[in-house]
């Protein structure tokens, strides 16, 4: 058994799709932007496409562009409606008759998977028509009637990075070209550059404002938020191991609506301006780099020196991301009733 772990896309993609007509793949996510790529690479590529992840949500834009294409016949994309959801992936490289090739692995179809990210696919050995036979029986196709029914869309300008959740906008690729990167630009809550000079200053590589911007009561109002509780039975729902830290989502309703899967962004949390994604745990949970959630928590909470985080402590609390725009979300906490801590 080979492992291919580098250049993936020159190593599976680009090598096999001289060769065969079409191509079926199954998928947790995938983008326009990765399709339009393999298209306008190898136009006489056929594709059928499974993906397996579409309850947790779909970009509105995606969507769009794979109906599109899909009446097009050029590619044929599917979203599994069944349960369990599939967060396999597979790809097969056929012509008529028995000539095939098919990959098994980590890979999801997209920009992250075959040419960002490190991952491992190796050849299948194996027939790999169950796979995708049970993926067609638990699916339809995107311009289906039912679509609109059954699978949440979500608004969200950039396509590269999100809607079917994408792994394609990593946390470096944020700032734009002629963004200084000796330090982080100072911009209030709502992504506007601040004109306050009184208002900003440096810390630990993150801007400090003031604890509650002015901007940020219309916000709380909102509601584009999800409340996730610090503690379930007692037990933390989070963790930190020194570099980031991990906040479970999974289980909290609709989620998915708000904080969108395999995604990257930023989160302002007590004044700091921090990088997060949720492309760990299947998308079920939130990383937060460079910040102990614990410690935040305690300091904005004022729980005294030595005292600790826990369910006595805190009591009954949630950590409420809002979402203010586009990448950006406000994490504050809040406590049972209502009451906003910041």
């Amino acid at each position: 058994m080979t492992l291919l772990v580098n250049d993936l896309y020159d190593n599976i993609i680009r090598v096999n799709a001289s060769d065969f007509n079409s191509l079926r793949v199954i998928t947790g996510y995938s983008s326009e932007s990765f399709i339009r790529k393999v298209t306008d690479d190898f136009s006489k590529l056929k594709i059928e496409l499974y993906v397996g992840m579409a309850l947790q949500g779909i970009c509105r834009k995606d969507h769009e562009f794979y109906k599109a294409e899909t009446e097009k016949g050029r590619v044929r994309v599917h979203y599994v409606v069944g349960k369990p959801v599939i967060h396999q992936k597979v790809l097969e490289f056929r012509n008529e008759g028995n000539d095939r090739c098919g990959y098994i692995g980590s890979a999801n179809f997209s920009v992250g998977g075959f040419l960002e990210q490190r991952e491992v696919m190796v050849m299948a050995d194996n027939s790999l028509d169950s796979l995708f036979r049970y993926a067609e029986e638990n699916s339809v196709l995107c311009t289906d009637k039912v679509v609109d029914e059954v699978i949440p869309f979500v608004e969200r300008e950039n396509g590269e990075s999100g809607g079917i959740p994408d792994e394609t906008e990593s946390r470096g690729e944020r700032r734009s070209s002629g963004e200084d990167t000796n330090g982080p630009e100072k911009r209030d809550v709502d992504g506007e550059y601040s004109s306050d000079a009184g208002n900003t200053a440096e810390e630990d590589g993150c801007y400090i404002v003031n604890p509650i911007p002015r901007d940020v009561q219309p916000l709380l109002n909102s509601e584009n938020y999800i409340d996730v509780p610090a503690f379930r039975n007692g037990k933390k729902t989070f963790t930190f191991d020194g570099k980031s830290s991990k906040l479970m989502i999974g289980g909290v309703r609709d989620y998915s609506y708000v904080m969108i899967p395999h995604s990257s962004f930023q989160v302002k949390v007590n004044g700091r301006l921090v990088d997060a994604d949720t492309d760990v745990k299947f998308g079920q949970a939130v990383r937060l780099y460079g910040l102990d959630i614990e410690s935040v928590a305690s300091e904005m909470l004022k729980l005294g020196e030595g005292t600790a985080f826990n369910a006595v402590s805190a009591g009954d609390v949630s950590f409420r991301f809002v979402a203010v725009r586009e990448g950006l979300y406000l994490l504050v906490l809040v406590r049972e009733g209502g009451d906003l801590i910041f």
